[in-house]
């Protein structure tokens, strides 16, 4: 459930134009699923700066 994957500068998903995730690389057992919260929020980016 895309509800709990965490944020990664260095995602190993990516989400398709239908809303499916796919894994970018291998994912060990035991691993965080991550993508990438910018896909998601136009200003994501911005945000994460200002709150760095």
């Amino acid at each position: 459930n895309g509800r709990f994957m965490n944020h990664s500068s260095n995602p190993n998903t990516d989400f398709s134009q239908y809303g499916g995730a796919t894994a970018t690389r291998d994912i060990a057992v035991g691993e965080e699923i991550t993508c990438d919260y910018g896909e998601f929020f136009e200003d994501f980016e911005l945000l994460h700066l200002a709150t760095a």
